[in-house]
């Protein structure tokens, strides 16, 4: 078996376990963004709490797709 976060990418392993997770939460927020039953909107019922949520997560998706190196 070999290590996913061996430094191989000139980095070293603990960013690279990092970028890794910012990915991943990325496409997790990425995919919420287009569910509006999904577990971040379920429950807000109110517009103007809705249209908070989303800008919220788009700022936490931008950054999240910064640092793990999407963009």
């Amino acid at each position: 078996m070999t290590l996913l976060f061996n430094g191989a990418a000139d980095r070293k392993p603990q960013t690279e376990a990092r970028r890794y997770v910012c990915a991943i939460l990325f496409t997790v927020l990425d995919n919420e963004l287009r569910d509006p039953d999904g577990w971040m909107f379920g429950g807000v019922d109110h517009e103007p709490d809705q249209r908070r949520l989303r800008k919220a997560i788009e700022a936490v998706n931008k950054e999240m797709r910064r640092r793990g190196g999407l963009v």
